[in-house]
C-alpha cells in the first residue's frame, strides 16, 4: 500500500496526486486511512 501522498511534504501547494488501483484496494485504504489527512 503506497501512501506517499499522505506522508511526504510536497514542494508546491497545487501538486496533484493520482492513484489508479483496484476497487478492493481503494476500499481497504479508505478504511485504514479514514482518520488521516493528506499533506498535499
Amino acid at each position: 500500500m503506497d501512501i506517499r501522498a499522505f506522508r511526504l511534504p510536497w514542494l508546491a501547494a497545487d501538486t496533484k496526486v493520482y492513484e489508479l488501483d483496484q476497487l478492493e484496494v481503494l476500499s481497504y485504504k479508505d478504511t485504514v486511512l479514514k482518520d488521516t489527512s493528506p499533506t498535499c
